[in-house]
């Protein structure tokens, strides 16, 4: 091997190196929460919530057909990155209420609901701590 090869390998392995180091340090995580993470937090949170829509979505009567974000705000508190997701979710009627007077929702009924999650920045990623529904637009 002449020397100007080994000098190309030496170069292409430093390069590599802080490629890879730069990787390490800055984390492979999001700076902000996804929309998939907004989703998630969503529809898992039904069972904390006593809101008709997550209600039914928790029973399976209704399903999250999209999440998009509306706008965010990040911030911090006593150290901790925290992130304020503000979203509009559709929401699809999939099953027949099973009280009619109470749900005055049908099968393939479509309805928006808008609201803000708050995440805060773990080791694990983003975690949901809250949220709250601004209402629903129909």
């Amino acid at each position: 091997m002449t020397t100007g090869q080994q000098s190309l390998i030496r170069r292409a392995l430093l390069f590599v190196s802080i490629t890879l180091a730069f990787v390490v340090l800055t984390g492979c995580g999001s700076s902000t929460p996804s929309e998939a993470d907004a989703q998630k937090f969503y529809e898992q949170s039904g069972s904390l919530s006593y809101e008709p829509i997550r209600l039914d979505i928790k029973d399976g009567l209704a399903k999250v057909r999209s999440l998009h974000k509306t706008n965010g705000q990040a911030g911090e508190r006593n150290g901790v990155k925290s992130y304020r997701f503000d979203y509009v979710v559709e929401i699809e009627y999939i099953m027949p209420a099973p009280a009619p007077n109470v749900h005055n929702h049908h099968v393939g009924d479509i309805v928006k609901d808008t609201g803000s999650i708050v995440f805060e920045q773990t080791e694990k990623g983003w975690e949901g701590v809250s949220w709250t529904g601004k209402g629903v637009i129909k």
